[in-house]
C-alpha cells in the first residue's frame, strides 16, 4: 500500500518506520526543513577554544517504568541511551534554596548541615504521598473522578508541599504546564507517573541525542520531505489526496496525520461534526523555553546548583525549571554554564538568550478520557483511510511515550484494514 505520514515528531516517525519495516510504501511529508522531532535543537557555537555542542530542545528524558515503549523502540534500533544526574534544587525566585534532591528521592544535606523544618515537612508531605497514592490506586472507588488538587485536598496535604515543591516538579517538567492545568489532572493517571518517577529506575537520555535518533528512525525506504507544507487532506473514494502548499498533490491508500489535534483538525477536509468535535476536545497551552547563558535564572549559590533546579514564583502560583545542560550533557567539554529554562514566567537578560521557541503541549483533564475513548472508536469504522496519532492521543500524559503508543495503535489499525483491501 501506498502510505502518506504527515509530521515528523515522535509518532510520526514511528508509525512511518514500522509501516516501512512492514513492506509498504512510505512518504512522510515535514513543513519544517529538518524532522519536527529535532526542529528546535540547537548548535552552541565553539567559545574560546571549546568545541561546538548540540543541545536538544527541549532536553528529552526518559526511563524504562514511564516510557516502556519508547525504551523498546530505541532499544531495537539500537539508539543508545546514557545516565542522568537527576538532581534537583527547590527555590523561591529570587531566592536562595529551601531543598536539594540527589535522583528525585534521596535526602541531601544542604552545605554539610542538617536539613531545616521546611525541608522535613516537604520530604515527609513526599513520603506519605508516595505511601497512601500506592494504597489508594489499588481502589478505584476511591479515586474516582478526582482531579489531582481534589484529592490533594481531601488527604489534607499543604499549600507548602503542593506549592512548593509537587506542583514545581510536575509543571515544569513531566507535565510541562501551567499550575492550574496540574491542579485539574486526573488523580488517577499523576499518582501512576508519580510511583513510576520514584521508583529507582534511572533517568536516561539518548547518547548521541535527537538528531541521531530521528536518523535511526527514518529507515532508508523512507520517502523524506522536507520543507513541504500540507494544504489539504481529502478523501476520495478508496483513496486520499495529500495536496501540497506548492501546488502539487500525491494520491496513498492511506494517510496518517501525525501532528497536533488542533493542526489536524484544519488540515482534513469535509470532517464531520462527530470528527471535528473529537480532535477540537484536546486542548493546548503553549510553553516557552529558552537557551540562555544568564545565572539569575539559577539559585544564588552556584555550589548549590542542581542538575533541574526548580525557581518557584512569588505568589506561589507558578515555577519554572532550568535545567543545567553541562551537566545534564556529561560529555560536554564546555566551562561556560548554558541553560534550558523551561515555562518561563519572567525574561531573561535578551543579551544572553542564545535560542527561545514557543511550543504547544496538549493538556489532560478528567474529560480527556472521553476523548481518546471516542478517537479509539473512529479508527474502528469501516473503510477508514484517515488515521490520528500524536502525544495527545494516547492515554495518559503527553510523552514521548503517548506519541508511540499512539503510532503503534493506529500502525496496527492501518495494518489491519490493508489486510482487509488485499482479500
Amino acid at each position: 500500500m501506498r502510505i502518506g505520514v504527515i509530521g515528523s515528531g515522535i509518532a510520526g516517525l514511528v508509525s512511518a518506520r514500522k509501516l516501512c519495516d512492514a513492506g509498504h510504501q512510505v512518504t512522510l511529508f515535514e513543513r519544517q526543513p529538518t524532522v519536527g522531532m529535532d526542529a528546535h535543537s540547537l548548535d552552541i557555537p565553539a567559545v574560546d577554544g571549546t568545541p561546538m555542542v548540540r543541545a536538544d530542545v527541549p532536553s528529552r528524558m526518559f526511563n524504562e517504568t514511564q516510557w516502556p515503549h519508547l525504551f523498546q523502540v530505541y532499544k531495537d534500533l539500537g539508539i543508545e541511551s546514557t545516565a542522568v544526574c537527576s538532581s534537583q534544587a527547590f527555590c523561591h525566585f529570587p531566592g536562595s534554596v529551601f531543598l536539594t534532591l540527589e535522583q528525585a528521592i534521596k535526602p541531601m544535606t544542604l552545605a554539610g548541615k542538617l536539613l531545616d523544618r521546611k525541608a522535613q515537612r516537604i520530604l515527609g508531605a513526599a513520603a506519605r504521598l508516595q505511601k497512601v497514592g500506592i494504597q489508594d490506586l489499588q481502589q478505584d472507588d476511591v479515586l474516582q473522578s478526582l482531579t489531582l488538587e481534589q484529592y490533594l485536598r481531601q488527604r489534607e496535604f499543604s499549600d507548602e508541599f503542593i506549592q512548593e515543591f509537587l506542583y514545581p516538579t510536575l509543571s515544569s517538567t513531566v507535565f510541562t504546564c501551567s499550575y492550574s492545568a496540574v491542579a485539574n489532572y486526573p488523580a488517577k493517571t499523576a499518582l501512576s507517573i508519580l510511583q513510576n518517577l520514584t521508583r529507582n529506575t534511572t533517568l536516561l537520555k539518548t547518547r548521541y541525542g535527537t538528531q541521531d535518533a530521528t536518523k535511526r528512525l527514518l529507515h532508508g525506504d523512507i520517502q523524506l520531505r522536507l520543507s513541504c507544507g500540507v494544504q489539504v487532506v481529502e478523501r476520495l473514494d478508496d483513496q486520499v489526496e495529500v495536496r501540497l502548499i506548492d501546488g502539487t498533490a500525491a494520491i496513498f491508500d492511506h494517510v496518517i496525520v501525525a501532528t497536533q489535534a488542533n493542526t489536524a483538525g484544519k488540515l482534513v477536509s469535509a470532517l464531520s461534526d462527530s470528527e471535528l468535535g473529537i480532535l477540537g476536545s484536546f486542548r493546548y497551552e503553549s510553553i516557552s523555553i529558552y537557551v540562555h547563558t544568564d545565572t539569575q535564572w539559577m539559585p544564588e549559590r552556584r555550589r548549590q546548583w542542581a542538575t533541574f533546579n526548580m525557581l518557584v514564583s512569588e505568589d506561589r502560583r507558578a515555577a519554572m525549571c532550568s535545567v543545567w545542560l553541562n551537566r545534564f550533557h556529561a560529555d560536554w567539554d564546555i566551562e561556560s554554564p548554558i541553560f534550558q529554562t523551561i515555562n518561563a514566567f519572567a525574561e531573561p537578560d535578551a543579551d544572553k538568550v542564545l535560542a527561545k521557541c514557543v511550543m504547544q503541549r496538549p493538556v489532560v483533564s478528567p474529560d480527556s478520557n472521553r476523548g481518546w475513548d471516542a478517537l479509539e472508536a473512529m479508527h474502528q469504522e469501516p473503510n477508514r483511510r484517515i488515521w490520528y496519532c500524536g502525544s495527545y492521543a494516547g492515554r495518559g500524559t503527553p510523552l514521548l511515550e503517548s506519541g508511540v503508543v499512539s503510532a503503534l495503535a493506529v500502525v496496527e489499525a492501518v495494518e489491519t484494514a490493508c489486510m482487509g483491501s488485499v482479500s
